[in-house]
């Protein structure tokens, strides 16, 4: 039983820090006049989070042995559990999360429209008739 609460705590890290991402991400698509919710983060990192989920399952194998050899971590079992799964997560997420590099490559192709780089049909709209070769004075 004791497991399952510390796999609990450990899942409760992980949840704790995709929403605080989830959150940034859906900030920072808002300024740039993105339409994106939680649900697109899930869809977008799941690969992510399920590492991420993974870590603590690790960490409850690895656990014993690490409580072997530094013995006062026992007195912080729970603890330990909620800060692996938040700072796993937040590891992981920072080199497989997908969530916010959709926006970058969104918001660079708006800014390359807007520079008249390329034209507007590589997005899906009607494009550049003309675009200009110079930029006015």
């Amino acid at each position: 039983m004791e497991y399952l609460i510390y796999l609990l705590a450990g899942l409760l890290g992980v949840i704790a820090h995709c929403f605080c991402k989830a959150k940034d991400i859906i900030e920072y698509a808002e300024k740039a006049n993105i339409k994106f919710s939680v649900s697109e983060y899930f869809k977008k990192d799941l690969f992510s989070v399920g590492m991420s989920i993974l870590s603590v399952l690790i960490w409850l194998l690895i656990f014993g042995e690490v409580g072997a050899k530094y013995p006062k971590i026992l007195d912080y079992i729970r603890f330990s559990f909620v800060i692996m799964g938040f700072l796993g997560s937040y590891i992981i997420q920072k080199f497989f999360s997908k969530g916010k590099s959709y926006i970058s490559d969104i918001i660079d192709k708006k800014t390359n429209i807007a520079d008249a780089v390329i034209y507007s049909d590589d997005i899906g709209g009607g494009g550049i008739k003309n675009p200009p070769t110079k930029i006015p004075d």
